[in-house]
């Protein structure tokens, strides 16, 4: 087949995005082939396939503002790598003095475990209560619980877990976006563009004080946390520069 028939035989309908110039651009390899006729058509076929490569190239660069799959995962990702799963000891201050038994001695069994695992440092101490309604005192066994050196390079105290709302505790790891599986058309929201995205997450990295047996036991939930992945819905804002989770965008407000 003559190498100029070939190409005429090529279609340039699907590469009309250039507004002609790619089409220009090869009608123009044609006039080099007219004119060298030792050019083989197996090296034209090879320019044809390398400029459908460079469309091909162009085609997938989206905007960081388009509502795509590949966008969502990325602000996810981002999202997950600077919030923590977090290991929330039930008090909001250290140090904390905890009673040993009793009513007053709810949660414990939380410090504790995370006492084992190295986070917190513990002594006993006692507390004195008033008893007798108020006549009498007396002295309660007790502990006081703080942060260890080893605990302090993984408090945490901005990491969000609800719309505007802070959790302090440490960090047992982060997840990763696994698959993003749905989103909603993105619509307005108080003056926002905002879309829901569904994602399949899993644990990206797990710290190894968390896989002790007793902050298992002491925090079902956090071991189920690190061990599986699981479906969550995150809300994404539409700002000047592309998507940002609408947790982040509470904390610059």
């Amino acid at each position: 087949m003559d190498v100029v028939d070939l190409v005429d035989r090529v279609d340039f309908g699907e590469l009309d995005f250039f507004d002609g110039k790619l089409k220009t651009q090869l009608r123009f390899n044609r006039t080099i082939i007219n004119n060298n006729q030792g050019i083989t058509v197996m090296t034209y076929l090879n320019t044809i396939l390398s400029f459908l490569f460079v469309a091909f190239l162009v085609t997938g660069c989206g905007s960081p503002k388009d509502a795509s799959k590949s966008n969502f995962k990325r602000v996810l990702n981002d999202y997950y790598a600077n919030h923590c799963i977090i290991v929330d000891a039930g008090v909001s201050r250290f140090p904390v003095v905890k009673q040993t038994d009793g009513l007053a001695a709810y949660g414990i069994e939380k410090l504790n475990a995370l006492a084992d695992a190295g986070m917190l440092t513990v002594r006993d101490t006692v507390v004195e209560k008033m008893v007798s309604f108020g006549r009498a005192t007396k002295n309660f066994p007790a502990k006081v619980f703080d942060i260890s050196e080893k605990g302090k390079k993984f408090y945490a105290e901005n990491s969000i877990v609800g719309f505007g709302t802070y959790q302090k505790g440490f960090c047992a790891g982060t997840l990763k976006v696994d698959e993003v599986t749905s989103f909603t058309e993105p619509n307005n929201f108080s003056g926002f563009t905002v879309s829901n995205v569904n994602v399949k997450s899993s644990p990206k990295k797990v710290h190894n004080w968390v896989k002790d047996e007793g902050i298992s036991e002491a925090f079902p939930r956090i071991a189920q946390k690190i061990k599986v992945s699981r479906a969550e819905t995150h809300p994404l804002i539409l700002m000047d520069k592309g998507w940002m989770h609408y947790h982040d965008f509470q904390i610059q407000q």
